[in-house]
C-alpha cells in the first residue's frame, strides 16, 4: 500500500547528481511486509553503505520526535524515478538522501508543509551522541541550481537545504521558496518567492 501525507499530498524529491547533471528523484512511503525504513527494491539500487545508514538515521530521527508510529512503513522511490535508474543502471550514493527521506515521514505527522505541492530537500542528518544534528551538503549548488531559477504555475515548490548550505544558492532570485534546517532539524522559511 502506498501512503501519502495524512495531512497533505505534497511530494517529496532528493536531487542527486548523475553523469548526465542532476536527478530529481521522488520518496513514498510504503507499508512493509517486515519492519525496515527502507524498500527492499530502493535497497537493491542503494551502492554505498552510507545512504544505507543516512536512511536509518533518518528513520531513528524521526522516530525519536514521533514514536512507533512509523514502524512498518518504509521508504521507496515511486516508479518513474525506481525505473530510470534501472534502465539507466544508475546506482544511489552518498548520505544526502536522509533530509528528504525524514520530511516525507515528518509530513505525516506535521503540516508545517502543506501548501506546497513539491518539496526538494537535499541533506544529511547525522546521529551524535547526544541527539541528531544536520550536516552540510556538498554540490548543493549543482543539485538545485534549476529548481531554484525555474517556476511550475501549476504548484508551489520549497526548497530545503541545511542552514549552512543557503549561502550557496541565490536566494534572491529563486522563484521557489527557500526552508532551511538547523541544527535541531527545526525548519525555518528565509525566502518566500514573489
Amino acid at each position: 500500500m502506498l501512503f501519502g501525507s495524512a495531512i497533505n499530498k505534497s511530494a517529496v524529491f532528493a536531487p542527486v547528481l548523475s553523469p548526465d547533471g542532476a536527478v530529481s528523484l521522488r520518496l513514498i512511503l510504503r507499508e512493509g511486509e517486515k519492519f525496515s525504513p527502507i524498500s527492499s527494491r530502493l535497497a537493491a539500487i542503494i551502492a554505498d553503505p552510507d545512504t544505507v545508514n543516512a536512511i536509518y538515521v533518518a528513520w531513528e530521527a524521526i522516530r525519536v520526535r514521533i514514536g512507533t508510529s512509523i514502524n512498518g512503513l518504509s521508504i521507496d522511490l515511486d516508479d518513474e524515478s525506481f525505473h530510470g535508474l534501472s534502465r539507466n543502471k544508475l546506482r544511489l550514493e552518498g548520505d544526502s538522501i536522509s533530509l528528504a527521506a525524514f520530511i516525507s515521514f515528518y509530513m505525516l505527522f506535521n503540516n508545517q508543509f502543506s501548501n506546497y505541492q513539491s518539496i526538494v530537500a537535499t541533506g544529511a542528518i547525522r546521529k551524535k551522541p547526544l541527539g541528531y544534528s544536520i550536516g552540510r551538503v556538498e554540490g548543493v549548488r549543482e543539485k538545485l541550481e534549476k529548481t531554484c531559477l525555474i517556476k511550475n504555475p501549476h504548484q508551489k515548490t520549497a526548497i530545503v537545504v541545511p542552514k549552512v548550505n543557503v549561502k550557496e544558492l541565490d536566494i534572491a532570485n529563486s522563484v521557489n521558496d527557500i526552508w532551511t534546517v538547523n541544527q535541531s532539524l527545526d525548519f525555518h522559511c528565509q525566502h518566500t518567492a514573489t
